[in-house]
C-alpha cells in the first residue's frame, strides 16, 4: 500500500528501541492533521471507520477521539474517556 498512497511512511529503527521511542518518532516524522496509533493485535473495522473519525473531528472541532472497544477473548465492551 505504501507503494500506491504517498501519505503513508515507514520508518525504521537501526535497533529494537521499544514502542514509546518508535512511538515518538512517528510522531516527530509525521506531517498529518490527525495520528492514530493502532497495536499489532488491533482491528479498526469498517472501511469509512478513519473518515468518519476525521469528520466529526473537523466538524466539532475535537483535538482528541476517543471510542470504546471490545475485547473480542472476553466478549465484553470497554469504554474509555479522557478529559
Amino acid at each position: 500500500m505504501t507503494k500506491t498512497d504517498n501519505r503513508i511512511k515507514i520508518i525504521n529503527n537501526d535497533k529494537n528501541y521499544g514502542l514509546l521511542y518508535s512511538r515518538a518518532m512517528g510522531i516527530l516524522k509525521s506531517s498529518g492533521e490527525y495520528l492514530m496509533n493502532l497495536d499489532a493485535d488491533d482491528e479498526l473495522k469498517g472501511y469509512n471507520s478513519l473518515k468518519s473519525l476525521y469528520y466529526k473531528a473537523i466538524r466539532y472541532n475535537i483535538d482528541i477521539i476517543t471510542f470504546s472497544f471490545k475485547d473480542i477473548k472476553n466478549n465484553k465492551s470497554i469504554n474509555f474517556w479522557f478529559n
